[in-house]
């Protein structure tokens, strides 16, 4: 038997133009694979909003067509929407949370430094709170809760009005995206919303109506469900 050695050599110019041809090809794979990172992020963010819209949905349903407030003013055990503790919340029971410690799609900091996340929480939302505070990421539309009935069967355009979307706060300013308390665009500049007859889909920031630059967006669909 005869063995044949064979010595591969590669001139420190060859290297380097297959370094080179690799990065190129990195270069050119990776923002596909970063689009393609956060779509998945944006359908999962979609599927756990969904869910509390459905939470809300039973509500509906469970409270003669009324959607819940933001808060019941009760001169014992107040609840709020955003609450996933069944006590002190209005819809929790309707998620099948037991989660005492954190809000529904938020981030709480205890005073200790413990990090709570809550099981509804998008998964763009990377931002850690201050001790002894929340990040929240999903937000209630100031334009159903305030709006005097909250009345189902009195909205005229549900399918267009905002019910939820995501924000930074618990709750989304009357009429705008920006401003004190705006909606956040966590999702190619964009933001999932749940509409007021529970269906779910991304809506581009660029589309919302938002009082700050456009004087009618008052009178939008978007905002106002009883005109």
């Amino acid at each position: 038997m005869i063995h044949i050695n064979k010595t591969v050599k590669f001139t420190l110019v060859e290297l380097l133009v297959v370094i080179a041809i690799i990065a190129i090809l990195a270069s050119l794979l990776l923002p596909s694979l970063n689009r393609a990172k956060e779509f998945s992020r944006r359908i999962s963010c979609a599927n756990t909003l969904g869910q509390v819209g459905k939470a809300f949905c039973m509500y509906v349903q469970d409270h003669n067509d009324y959607f819940p407030p933001y808060r019941d003013y009760a001169a014992a055990n107040e609840k709020f929407w955003y609450r996933e503790n069944p006590l002190t919340s209005l819809v929790a029971e309707y998620l099948s949370s037991t989660n005492t410690m954190t809000s529904i799609g938020a981030i709480w900091k205890g005073s200790s430094g413990t990090i709570y996340k809550s099981k509804f929480l998008c998964p763009s939302l990377t931002r850690i709170p201050d001790i002894s505070s929340t990040v929240y990421g999903y937000a209630y539309s100031s334009g159903v809760y305030l709006y005097s009935s909250r009345k189902i069967t009195r909205f005229t355009k549900p399918s267009a009005a905002c019910l939820l979307s995501e924000g930074t706060i618990a709750l989304i300013g009357y009429y705008v995206t920006t401003g004190t308390n705006p909606m956040e665009f966590r999702h190619s500049s964009g933001a999932n919303v749940v509409f007021s007859d529970f269906h779910v889909d991304w809506k581009k920031g660029s589309t919302i109506p938002d009082q700050a630059y456009d004087s009618s967006a008052n009178k939008s669909d978007f905002w106002r469900p009883e005109q």
